[in-house]
């Protein structure tokens, strides 16, 4: 119904760029990415000193696990709309979803130095930094940066933000977002498995117990690298 309806608007003013870009995003959301890739290639040609036809075509190959084409679409994008924040941003979130953390983080630094108050690139950053950094300066640099997510109602904001302050033992700290965000996410594994190491920490067994309990029941219908460690922890309670 949504396609049908921006196609009358776009019959009506075939001009118009932004119901173009929507018709490529319902597109690519309903998996007809040859058909997303043409609209957005036209969006492209309409305006292609606007990094929005680019950003948007990168996102839904992204999406598609065409990773080497969203790239290579990127790459043509900041060719015409240089140090562009979305699309800097896109290409970080591919760097990361590649395993290249290195390299996502020296981009999100970037994206951090241009635009500070970003809670997007505070969250993404403090949460590569916990996940493979490992130095005290690394963890209170990560606790710092989630302090931005303090008033955020994301839940995986909340999850970073917990489990940065459970880095830097600020283990109070760290159990309040962590619970919350299980709240507003009660089936993300990972949240569970954070408020663990949180209560292990604490030495309330019981409930680190029931935490990854909780974790290893949601993990049977999603990915979860911590699932070997989760076991062995529960063995040991």
């Amino acid at each position: 119904e949504a396609l049908d309806f921006i196609k009358t608007v776009i019959d009506e003013n075939p001009s118009n760029v932004e119901a173009k870009v929507i018709q490529g995003q319902l597109l690519a959301k309903t998996g007809n990415m040859q058909e997303a890739e043409k609209v957005f290639t036209q969006v492209i040609e309409t305006q292609p000193k606007s990094s929005v036809g680019y950003q948007q075509l990168a996102v839904a190959q992204q999406r598609a696990g065409l990773n080497a084409e969203a790239e290579s679409t990127l790459a043509k994008g900041l060719s015409q709309v240089p140090n562009d924040f979305g699309l800097q941003l896109t290409q970080a979130s591919i760097h990361e979803a590649k395993g290249r953390f290195e390299e996502a983080m020296k981009m999100y630094e970037v994206l951090n130095r241009q635009k500070p108050d970003s809670e997007v690139v505070a969250n993404n950053l403090a949460s590569l930094i916990t996940d493979h950094r490992n130095s005290k300066n690394d963890f209170e640099r990560a606790y710092n940066l989630a302090l931005k997510l303090k008033n955020s109602e994301i839940p995986q904001f909340l999850d970073t933000l917990g489990w940065a302050s459970y880095k830097v033992d600020k283990l109070d700290d760290a159990e309040k977002p962590l619970k919350k965000a299980i709240e507003k996410l009660p089936e993300a594994a990972v949240f569970h498995f954070h408020l663990a190491k949180v209560y292990i920490k604490k030495n309330e067994s019981e409930k680190a117990k029931q935490s990854l309990q909780n974790a290893l029941e949601h993990a049977k219908n999603q990915p979860f690298s911590q699932k070997d460690e989760a076991v062995e922890l529960l063995k040991s309670l």
